[in-house]
C-alpha cells in the first residue's frame, strides 16, 4: 500500500511559498491561465469557507472562476505576501495575501457591465497535504467591489455572491502549534476585548480594512473590533 507524501518537494515544488504562488499564477493569470489545473490542486472534497457559507469541491471553484473571468476578462492578480507554517512531515498551512485588478465588461451579480476598473484584495488561508489544497478559508470584502462599481451598500446586499450553505466538517490534519500563532491570537483577542497590550500593535501600524479603506494606528484596530 502506498501513501501520499504530505510534503511538497516530492512533487517538484521548492516549499510552500513556491507552491502557492506558482499554482495561483498558473491557474488564474495570463498568459499561462489554465483552469484545468484546479482539478489537480483542489479535490472534490476540498472545503472552501466563506462568510456566506461553505463551498465544496474543485468543480465549484472552476464554475466561480469562469463567472469571475466572464465579468473581468482582463483579470490579473499579484501576490503581495505569503507566509506559512508546517513541514514536509506534516504538510503545510499557508496564508496568501493578493491583489487583483480587472475591468467590469461582463456584468456582475450587482447589475449589468459598468466598464469600471476594480482593485480587490483577498486573503486565502490553505491547508496543503501533498500537492492538494484540502481546505481553504477565503477572506474578502465583496462590498468593496460593489462600491467601486458604483453600487450602494443597500443595492449590494440585495445580491448574493454565493448561495447560503451549511458548514462542512474539517479534515483531520493536525499541525504543531507555533509561538507566532499564539502571538497573533493574543493580539486579535486583545483588540476584540477593547484593550491594547503593550507591544502587540505598533502605534503606527497600517491596516487594510478593505481595498479602499486603510487606516493608521493601533486604535483603529480596536475601533474596527468595536464595530463588530
Amino acid at each position: 500500500m502506498t501513501t501520499t507524501p504530505p510534503g511538497l518537494r516530492a512533487y517538484g515544488f521548492d516549499g510552500p511559498v513556491d507552491y502557492i504562488e506558482r499554482i495561483t499564477y498558473d491557474i488564474w493569470n495570463l498568459p499561462h491561465r489554465d483552469l484545468e489545473l484546479i482539478r489537480k490542486y483542489y479535490a472534490p472534497s476540498t472545503a472552501i469557507h466563506l462568510d456566506a457559507g461553505d463551498l465544496v469541491g474543485d468543480e465549484i471553484v472552476i464554475a466561480n472562476t469562469h463567472a469571475r473571468l466572464g465579468t473581468y476578462p482582463d483579470f490579473h492578480g499579484v501576490i503581495d505576501d505569503t507566509i506559512w507554517t508546517g513541514s514536509e512531515e506534516e504538510g503545510y498551512r499557508t496564508s496568501m495575501r493578493w491583489t487583483w485588478t480587472g475591468t467590469d465588461t461582463g456584468g456582475t451579480v450587482y447589475g449589468p457591465a459598468t466598464g469600471r476598473p476594480v482593485t480587490f484584495t483577498a486573503i486565502a488561508n490553505c491547508i496543503v497535504h501533498g500537492e492538494v489544497i484540502v481546505e481553504e478559508w477565503l477572506g474578502a470584502n465583496p462590498f468593496a467591489q460593489a462600491r467601486q462599481l458604483g453600487y450602494s451598500l443597500e443595492e449590494a446586499v440585495q445580491a448574493t455572491l454565493y448561495p447560503a450553505s451549511p458548514r462542512v466538517a474539517r479534515p483531520s490534519f493536525e499541525f504543531t502549534r507555533s509561538t507566532e500563532g499564539d502571538l497573533v491570537q493574543q493580539a486579535f483577542t486583545s483588540a476584540l476585548e477593547g484593550r491594547l497590550e503593550s507591544g502587540l500593535y505598533d502605534a503606527d501600524c497600517l491596516t487594510d480594512f478593505a481595498p479602499d479603506l486603510q487606516q493608521i494606528g493601533a486604535a483603529a484596530v480596536v475601533e474596527w473590533a468595536d464595530g463588530l
